[in-house]
């Protein structure tokens, strides 16, 4: 808000400037009175000083208000940055986690290769061990017992390794599955962090162009208090010459 102190003055100045072009005219009439003139003067000074003083507690006001704001204004970044130093150590939690689980997911991988090739071994045992065939080892057996003995064995061997396969491959997913959710968690904290940067530059642009105001009033208030003071001089002058006068 900019104010124009200039314009009482420039009504006093027009209303003396009024007054004293209609002097000659009166003086035609009657005696030019002094005091009258000078009292004339006085009352233009009062009047521009009581505009001066109005024009000073405006600008007070909006100086407060504007030092109010400011302090909100204060208070919104620190609380925003706050948000955003939290988002930053949620982030870093996160990225461990994520790298904790791909560790994990890798050693899970490594367990199934390594049951594959245990497996892929004990078939190669089954199949070809001394020459002699899976059908030989059941054909050789004794009974009918023997033989479904034999038959579950085989069995036990085989399903025993594909259930291990099964578990870790299911943890391995398993796994996997948190990791992603974790990723997703990071993201939207990501975009949370890009969000209150964004409020945080925001605020503190405003915080700058609201304590460019408070100065801009405050350079005002130089100026009309510099003007005040002036005009109150001028009219103690006057008012020293009017008791001489009288007196």
């Amino acid at each position: 808000m900019k104010y124009n102190m200039n314009r009482a003055r420039v009504k006093a100045s027009a209303f003396l400037a009024l007054a004293l072009f209609a002097a000659p005219f009166a003086a035609r009439a009657a005696a030019p009175d002094p005091v009258r003139e000078m009292e004339t003067e006085r009352q233009g000074l009062s009047e521009y000083r009581e505009e001066l003083e109005r024009q000073l507690a405006a600008l007070e006001n909006d100086e407060e208000k504007k030092e109010v704001r400011l302090g909100l204004l204060e208070k919104q970044i620190e609380t925003t940055e706050k948000e955003i130093d939290n988002a930053v150590r949620n982030i870093e939690t996160l990225n461990g986690s994520i790298a904790a689980l791909e560790k994990e997911i890798e050693e899970s991988g490594a367990q199934i290769g390594e049951t594959m090739d245990l497996f892929k071994k004990r078939i190669a045992v089954l199949y070809r061990a001394k020459g002699v065939s899976t059908l030989e080892i059941l054909c050789n057996a004794g009974s009918l017992y023997d033989f479904s003995m034999r038959v579950q064995l085989l069995n036990r061997i085989t399903g025993r390794d594909r259930e291990l396969i099964e578990k870790v491959t299911a943890h391995m997913e398993e796994t996997a599955a948190k990791r992603d959710a974790v990723e997703k968690n990071k993201a939207a904290l990501a975009e949370e962090r890009k969000r209150l940067e964004a409020d945080r530059s925001r605020l503190v642009e405003m915080r700058e162009e609201n304590q460019k105001l408070i100065e801009e009033i405050r350079a005002e208030k130089g100026e009309v208090d510099t003007e005040l003071r002036r005009t109150a001089e001028e009219e103690n002058i006057l008012a020293d010459r009017m008791r001489d006068l009288i007196a």
